[in-house]
């Protein structure tokens, strides 16, 4: 390599070499130039917030008071309704007043026309103050004849009240009445009902005496040991103590129904006149028949034996 070449290569890279230096140069002056808008930035940045939170601060006073500027405007306006009702009532009042005044105007001049009228001594005063008496005379004597009236028709009705509590209290008294001629022919059909149940009780005892009576039944053998024996006499005296036995059952019976009628025809009576309670029965505690019957039957039969023996 020639020292030319050498020297150009070396001038080369000064002159490269200066032209980084005063590029860098200019890099570095730009970097302060952008670092000072930077801090200018910041600066006016900084005033701006302030400038902000002044404003902020101007905004919430005006905004507070436009609050206050509102709720006193209500107040207000409620206070001028509250106003506006009062001036109208007291227009209201003063126009009753106005009204009131007038009518007592008028009543005024007519009472004092009428008084002039009534008391004038110059006029025809007295004729009038008469008429108006007789008016009133005549008024009275209407309201006189309508409270006679009035007092006469009260009395007729006072008349027909204590005329319908009378009736009202004899009805009560009759209604009582029937209630305790009903209570005391219900406890008359009550025994009735009684001696009825025990007659039919004793009359199904009485039908079933012939076929559970013990000498019933041996003589009903006997009857049937002399039919087989041709005894014809014993078996006679039989039938015949037999037959005088139903007679006397059905003597018994018939007894029986003419006391049922009698007692029927009591209890109609009692219910038709209202009277106590009737005369106690021929019947024996037990609502049966007297022990007379029971005594005949074995009567018969200790005369029956006595035949046969």
């Amino acid at each position: 390599m020639s020292l030319n070449v050498l020297f150009e290569q070396i001038l080369h890279s000064e002159q490269r070499a200066q032209e980084q230096r005063s590029l860098l140069n200019d890099v570095k002056s730009e970097i302060a130039k952008c670092q000072e808008k930077v801090l200018e930035a910041r600066d006016e940045q900084n005033t701006l917030q302030g400038k902000l939170v002044v404003k902020l601060q101007q905004l919430a006073e005006e905004e507070l008071q436009l609050k206050w500027l509102e709720t006193r405007e209500a107040i207000l306006k409620e206070q001028r309704q509250k106003l506006l009702k009062e001036n109208e009532e007291r227009e209201k009042q003063l126009q009753e007043v106005r009204t009131e005044e007038v009518k007592e105007r008028e009543r005024f001049l007519s009472e004092l026309k009428e008084f002039g009228l009534a008391y004038d001594l110059s006029g025809d005063g007295h004729a009038y103050r008469e008429k108006s008496a007789k008016e009133e005379h005549q008024k009275l004597k209407m309201e006189e004849q309508q409270l006679e009236n009035e007092l006469s028709s009260y009395t007729e009705h006072k008349r027909k009240i204590e005329e319908v509590e009378r009736e009202k209290k004899k009805a009560e008294e009759e209604v009582a009445s029937l209630r305790q001629k009903q209570s005391r022919l219900a406890q008359v059909l009550k025994e009735h009902h009684n001696r009825t149940a025990d007659l039919e009780l004793n009359k199904e005892e009485l039908s079933q005496v012939p076929d559970m009576d013990p000498e019933f039944l041996r003589l009903k053998e006997e009857l049937q040991v002399c039919k087989d024996d041709s005894m014809e006499a014993v078996c006679s005296a039989l039938r015949q103590e037999l037959r005088k036995l139903q007679q006397l059952k059905l003597k018994k019976e018939q007894e029986r129904r003419e006391h049922e009628k009698a007692m029927l025809a009591e209890a109609t009576i009692i219910d038709n006149t209202g009277d106590d309670m009737p005369a106690p029965s021929t019947w024996d505690n037990a609502g049966s028949p007297d022990s007379d019957w029971a005594m005949e039957a074995d009567m018969q039969t200790s005369k029956s034996s006595n035949k046969r023996l």
